[in-house]
């Protein structure tokens, strides 16, 4: 939208399908800047991942959904269901500790990335999904919002997105950050 058009840098933005492919490109240099999920940023923390974290972007409310197939008409309906999920995820945390606060534990979790949770969605591999954007309006067409990130934030469990830079970039390009800062809170 231009927002970084004035300023003497150029940015380049790529979109992932999850967190956790976030923090593996940026442990592996391949990106300089990104916006990362709160447990995905944890892992990275835990991982030595040599990552500054240089600001809040915004508290989640929203975009992330756990959606369920017809026939799952309340909580205790999940016993026994296979819940997909994009590991290391918000929407990870989000389910684990829904399934914590709901005594639901005999439920098997599918770890995948978001084009693959869809695809066994589609073909009726799973029962449910926590999943967040475009994939979770496809999931929506055939299936119900059952909780979202707002039930984490009334037990005090909000998840949020933070912006993270490599330490190394962080050193030699300095004002880039920083211009990078500016740019992204004038545009919120």
């Amino acid at each position: 939208i231009g927002l970084f058009d004035d300023g003497p840098y150029r940015y380049r933005q790529y979109i992932a399908a999850s967190g956790m492919n976030v923090v593996e490109k940026l442990l592996n240099s391949e990106i300089d800047i990104a916006t990362l999920g709160s447990p995905p940023a944890a892992s990275a923390v835990v991982r030595n991942g040599e990552l500054t974290y240089i600001g809040l972007q915004d508290l989640i409310m929203g975009d992330d959904a756990l959606v369920v197939k017809p026939g799952i008409n309340q909580v205790q309906d999940l016993m026994g269901q296979k819940i997909g999920v994009p590991c290391g995820s918000t929407a990870h945390y989000m389910v684990g500790f829904f399934l914590e606060q709901a005594a639901i534990v005999n439920v098997e979790i599918i770890c995948n990335n978001p084009v693959e949770l869809i695809e066994l969605w589609d073909a009726d591999k799973i029962n449910a999904v926590a999943i967040w954007g475009l994939y979770k309006e496809r999931a929506l067409k055939s299936g119900t919002k059952i909780m979202g990130p707002p039930f984490l934030s009334i037990w005090g469990k909000n998840i949020f997105s933070i912006w993270a830079v490599r330490n190394d970039f962080l050193a030699k390009h300095p004002e880039a950050v920083r211009n990078f800062v500016r740019v992204q809170i004038a545009g919120e």
